[in-house]
């Protein structure tokens, strides 16, 4: 899923953000994910619309080379959050521990899609996938 130039674009874009301190949480959260690419690719769900617009981003990031790679930051949430669903907290790197934290020290509309699917929609999806497994 995820090819040398996705990677590379990744790069580019930790690039741009790092001239603002405050997306070092960003920038940190997207070095762990390219260090554990091959899990993010193996379990993270594909169909997400997190995951979609995460993969699309990267695929055309010679587009749009500016502040728009903060457009991940979502995206990059809702995908460190399954990986705690699924192996817990004691499996998290510090980036991917305080990227979640960032994410719910803020203030979000509690009827915006990253909220339904941080709080409801992924937990009940990864409990489904969980007891389907058990049968």
């Amino acid at each position: 899923m995820y090819k040398k130039k996705f990677i590379e674009a990744i790069n580019q874009c930790k690039i741009c953000l790092a001239k603002d301190e405050e997306n070092a949480i960003l920038v940190e959260a997207l070095s762990s994910f390219t260090d554990q690419i091959l899990f993010y690719n193996a379990y993270v769900m594909k169909d997400s619309p997190f995951v979609k617009h995460f993969k699309d981003f990267f695929e055309r990031l010679e587009e749009f080379i500016d502040d728009r790679c903060y457009s991940v930051y979502e995206d990059l949430v809702i995908m460190v959050r399954e990986k705690q669903l699924r192996l817990g907290n004691k499996n998290l790197t510090k980036a991917e521990v305080a990227l979640l934290k960032d994410f719910e020290s803020k203030v979000i509309d509690e009827d915006s899609l990253v909220y339904l699917w941080y709080h409801y929609k992924l937990p009940a999806l990864i409990m489904k996938e969980f007891s389907q497994a058990l049968k």
